[in-house]
């Protein structure tokens, strides 16, 4: 089943248009800049629970993240199968070593920037760091309504995607580039 929730009436008018979609409006305590999106989820799955829906699991596809395909929902649903865990999250190589990262001090004194042990070493020789990409979220519905939160444990496992494919729009910028990226599609 698919669900497209929102407080968005123009953008709900729109998911209306297609066979098989449900529809869930959003609170204004849900729909604020501070709700949190597991809140979001547990609201939909009490909704359609109350309607006699349950579910085993739950993927949620922010649409912020207008790069991911088919291919990745489909494998990552078939890694939660194969691993038969709680939960799967997609992440991407970060685009830059958090090693060559750090706080700056008020004054922007960089003594103690890069630790002894990174210092001189070629990217190339550094760990390779990845970051939750936004992209897809799929758990167990038990899991996730008894922790009332997306966590991560030893039973929750990564779906790696490219960087090209892990746009997260935040910002215009990210919006500039995954339409770059789209046309060139």
């Amino acid at each position: 089943m698919i669900v497209i929730s929102s407080d968005s009436d123009e953008i709900l008018d729109v998911a209306a248009r297609y066979d098989g979609v449900r529809l869930h409006k959003r609170s204004e305590l849900l729909a604020s800049d501070t709700a949190k999106t597991v809140d979001v989820v547990l609201d939909v799955i009490s909704s359609l629970a109350e309607n006699g829906h349950l579910f085993d699991d739950v993927v949620i596809l922010q649409p912020t993240s207008p790069l991911r395909s088919h291919t990745h929902i489909d494998e990552s649903l078939e890694k939660k199968i194969r691993e038969k865990c709680d939960g799967v999250v997609s992440v991407c190589e970060v685009e830059h070593n958090p090693l060559w990262a750090n706080t700056l001090p008020e004054n922007l004194c960089m003594e103690g920037f890069i630790r002894d042990d990174v210092i001189g070493k070629r990217s190339q020789d550094l760990p390779v760091y990845y970051r939750i990409n936004g992209a897809i979220y799929a758990f167990s519905v038990m899991k996730i309504a008894g922790s009332r939160e997306i966590f991560f444990n030893d039973k929750v496992f990564a779906y790696v995607m490219s960087r090209d494919s892990s746009v997260d729009i935040d910002v215009i910028f990210d919006f500039k580039l995954a339409e770059t990226l789209i046309s060139f599609r």
